[in-house]
């Protein structure tokens, strides 16, 4: 009964931070947008659950892309499937991407999640790939 008062609570206080972020004018992130999206909403709340989860303050949320779509500092905020809830690379298993021949397949997320990972593709035969190939190469996370 306490959990579910402190997630209410909690989900009370974000839900009146944006209410005042809405009205400030100015493009500082409000208190609560713990994703920083630009916006207070659920998927804030899903990050506080998850770092207490996590044991305090140990999860990175951040975008997370799978698609063919290149990300840009530009555009990656409104790429089409861009997640924004996810505390790590574990929230992703089961994400799908359709891709063509000749198409490039590409993974956004943060860097820390990729620490000690090296995450696979399976085709539609069923086949596992390593998502960096044959060598691991950071520059391209």
């Amino acid at each position: 009964m306490k959990t579910k008062n402190l997630l209410m609570f909690m989900a009370a206080m974000l839900l009146s931070c944006a209410s005042a972020f809405a009205q400030n004018g100015n493009n500082t992130p409000a208190k609560g947008d713990v994703n920083e999206d630009g916006t207070v909403d659920v998927a804030d709340i899903v990050a506080v659950i998850d770092i207490m989860k996590n044991g305090g303050g140990t999860a990175t949320v951040g975008y997370f892309y799978l698609g063919t779509t290149k990300p840009t500092a530009e555009n990656y905020k409104t790429l089409l499937g861009v997640v924004t809830s996810y505390a790590s690379i574990d929230d992703a298993v089961g994400a799908t991407a359709i891709v063509a021949v000749g198409q490039t397949l590409y993974l956004l997320c943060p860097a820390a999640w990729m620490e000690e990972k090296t995450p696979t593709l399976e085709d539609k035969d069923g086949n596992f790939i390593s998502f960096f190939g044959r060598e691991r190469r950071d520059n391209h996370l």
